[in-house]
């Protein structure tokens, strides 16, 4: 059968994992345990154009070398145009279950071109003209439907909102540039639709208020 679906959050500024049901921690006796994530990003295109013998082999590497989570950048674009199941996104999941690691679904890009491209051309807004907040969203939402309650996609835990959403600010207050606003009202709406997913929060860079910081944060 499927392995149980994990569950991470944050908690006192450390990370945590739900316990199965009826199970407790040794240390003091909660309900979750200490988690601790090492990881490796791979773009989803990359991935998807591998043969599944050369994935593995990518992927058997991470095992052997202690990692335990695979960090998947996709761009909303190609979501967007070819759907999660064109993305090969449950396929590459389920790839790296056999292998324990879990997955992080990392936004990319926006961009509807290749992949490639969009990867090697950081967005300087979570959104933009072409791909506006609610295409985002609709992308997050296909996301949410196709890997967070098939049981076999139990290891897709969290969702990376942003890569490095530098062209916004922290905290201004001024709606369409302030990353604070942006991600709290695109992380509730990605927590809607899957509860039990963490939300990643990276940082805007040099602006004020934030200067290279990556937060986690799992319930906005």
């Amino acid at each position: 059968g499927a392995s149980p679906r994990l569950t991470l959050f944050s908690q006192g500024g450390e990370l945590r994992a739900s316990l199965p049901a009826g199970h407790t921690s040794e240390v003091d006796g909660s309900s979750s345990v200490r988690f601790i994530l090492k990881g490796a990003t791979l773009s989803a295109q990359t991935a998807a154009d591998l043969s599944e013998p050369a994935l593995d082999a990518h992927l058997a590497t991470l095992e052997a070398g202690g990692f335990n989570a695979l960090r998947l950048e996709f761009n909303h674009g190609q979501v967007l145009k070819a759907g999660v199941q064109g993305q090969e996104l449950p396929r590459l999941a389920a790839l790296a279950a056999k292998r324990g690691l879990l997955i992080i679904l990392a936004a990319r890009g926006l961009s509807v071109g290749s992949a490639h491209e969009a990867a090697a051309r950081p967005e300087a807004l979570w959104y933009s003209a072409a791909v506006p907040i609610e295409s985002v969203k609709q992308s997050w939402t296909s996301l949410a439907e196709g890997l967070c309650d098939a049981p076999e996609n139990w290891n897709v835990v969290a969702a990376d909102l942003a890569h490095e959403p530098s062209g916004a600010a922290w905290g201004s207050g001024i709606s369409g540039s302030d990353w604070k606003l942006g991600a709290e009202e695109l992380g509730r709406h990605v927590l809607a639709r899957c509860p039990r997913w963490l939300v990643l929060v990276q940082g805007v860079g040099e602006r004020p208020g934030v200067v290279h910081v990556f937060l986690a944060v799992g319930g906005l």
